[in-house]
């Protein structure tokens, strides 16, 4: 065995670079330009640095893939401080909202092939929420949320999602598929006290709620929604005249036209 033989690794660096990008659709997620520098090594390759540029701000990208003569594995991480004001044209709020200000995202991609794994953080402080009538959320209020999950051509599934707000802490999990235009969503959330919900508008907060509830809903193409509310020892305060419900526990349908109880509990 001679060492003289074997081949040295082989390093190939280079840069990549692409501006004035266009595209048939419209979107403010869409690549105006991206410059990257890579290392390739052995079957690695690596990104040493990369920025893709959008109209909703600038993505730096870490990582590369591994494996190449074998079963490529991808790994990339991107982060991003992404203005929301380009973003909220493209959300179809409802008429009066607006969201503002910056969020900060972190995203992290893994897998040989789809289904990839994901996750992703976003903090809100520095965001402006103003959801009409609703609590608004301001600039240097604290929010975040975080998830992870899986992607196909077909689907987004969180497997677990957490919304941090000022009074409010949620948990839960979604399912987003879709095929062609149409999408529809499937979103649990775990156990939360109905006292944090008083916050978000006064007459909430006249309610005196009480006690907790967990939730399931379902939207459907064309916007249609209904889901379902399960009432664990819950109460609120009506009016003068009728008094107080104490002890509700059951479940409650929830659709457009309003709230369903079907033999429910209550003191």
């Amino acid at each position: 065995w001679d060492d003289s033989d074997i081949a040295p690794p082989v390093q190939i660096s280079g840069a990549l670079a692409l501006s004035n990008l266009r595209w048939k659709e419209k979107g403010p997620w869409l690549p105006t330009s991206l410059e990257s520098a890579f290392v390739l090594k052995d079957d690695n390759l690596i990104l040493t640095s990369g920025r893709i540029r959008t109209a909703v701000g600038t993505a730096n990208l870490t990582g590369g893939v591994s494996k190449l003569r074998e079963t490529p594995e991808l790994d990339l991480t991107a982060t991003m401080q992404a203005d929301l004001q380009q973003i909220e044209p493209h959300l179809s709020l409802p008429q009066g909202w607006r969201l503002t200000g910056t969020t900060s995202l972190r995203g992290q991609i893994q897998g040989s092939a789809l289904p990839l794994r994901f996750q992703l953080a976003a903090d809100f402080g520095q965001s402006r929420f103003q959801p009409g009538v609703l609590r608004h959320k301001e600039i240097g209020e604290p929010a975040r949320f975080q998830t992870r999950g899986i992607f196909t051509a077909e689907q987004l599934k969180l497997e677990q999602f957490r919304l941090e707000l000022p009074s409010l802490h949620l948990d839960g999990t979604a399912a987003i598929v879709w095929s062609g235009k149409d999408a529809h969503a499937h979103i649990t959330t775990g156990w939360f006290a109905l006292a944090s919900l008083s916050s978000l508008h006064p007459a909430l907060q006249r309610l005196a709620l009480r006690g907790r509830v967990s939730s399931d809903w379902r939207l459907q193409p064309g916007g249609s929604w209904h889901g379902s509310l399960i009432a664990d020892n819950a109460g609120a305060h009506l009016t003068s005249i009728l008094g107080d419900l104490n002890g509700v526990n059951g479940k409650i349908a929830v659709d457009v036209n309003g709230l369903s109880f079907q033999q429910l509990p209550a003191k």
